[in-house]
Order: C-alpha cells, then structure tokens, then sequence
C-alpha cells in the first residue's frame, strides 16, 4: 500500500510539472524541435499577433530587448492604447493573409539558417534565410542575427 501511495504521489508531481510546462511555454517544456518549426511557429504568432507565441519563438535576448522598448511605447501612449498595445504588433499588421513557405534549413551545430519565402496577398513574393539558433528550451528565431544580415532590410519582392 505504501508502495502504491508513492507510486501515486510520484505520477501526481509528474502530471503537475507537465501542466506547469504547458501553462507556461504554451506548447509544453521544450520548444520547437527543428529549426523549420520555429520559423513555421514565428510565421502563426505574426499573423496572429500573439504576444505568448511570439515570446515562445523568439530568442531571449531579441524578445528581453522588444520588452524594454515596448514599456518604453508605452508610457508614451495615451492609456486606452497601451492597454492594447502588442510587442511588434506592425510587423503583425504585415503578416496578415501572407502565406509563409519554409525551405530547406542549414544546421551547423546550435545554429541553422532556414529558408522562407512570404507570399503576401496579392502574390508578391519575398525570400528570406532566417537564422534560427537553438536555445535550452529549443529552437528559436534569431532576429538580432537576420538584422545582422541583412542591414535595412524590408519586404523585398521577386
């Protein structure tokens, strides 16, 4: 009976730590698995202008950085609009209706560069190579790393 009731206590902790995860990464302790995924799940936290998702997807040191600014972006708004206000929401304004097509990936250790084409919807077509480093709890969108890249870039079309 003893032997049961630790059985039980052990499952029971597990189950806890499990759901804790999920609470607080959104799809479970560790993130995304392949660097495609990670730029596949930055592609849905655009066009949904998720801020969870966002932070799920992105590196900490990008997403530490968006933080201070948006705090910043903040006190400068009248109160109704910071109360709405979403970390890189213009860049979410952009996402909307694009279709996202990811590539091929390069991975080189921790590193990885995957291919992307966003299709926006009047067809025009931008190809990208994202950078995805992996992190502790997984692969993440490099984004300091594709400004680094490539300096000014925009939306530029075939």
């Amino acid at each position: 009976m003893v032997l049961l009731t630790r059985s039980l206590k052990g499952v029971a902790s597990i189950l806890l730590a499990v759901a804790w995860c999920s609470a607080l990464w959104g799809w479970g302790c560790k993130g995304y698995k392949t660097p495609e995924e990670a730029v596949e799940g930055f592609g849905v936290a655009m066009q949904e202008c998720d801020e969870k998702k966002m932070k799920t997807v992105l590196t900490k040191e990008f997403w530490n950085a968006v933080e201070e600014l948006s705090m910043n972006i903040k006190a400068m708004l009248p109160e109704e609009k910071a109360k709405t206000f979403v970390p890189l929401q213009w860049w979410c304004e952009g996402a909307k209706g694009a279709k996202w097509e990811v590539g091929t990936s390069r991975v080189k250790g921790k590193d990885a560069q995957v291919e992307v084409t966003i299709v926006d919807d009047k067809g025009k077509r931008a190809k990208y190579v994202v950078p995805v480093v992996e992190e502790d709890d997984g692969w993440k969108v490099d984004l300091i790393g594709f400004w680094k890249r490539n300096p000014g870039e925009g939306h530029k079309g075939e």
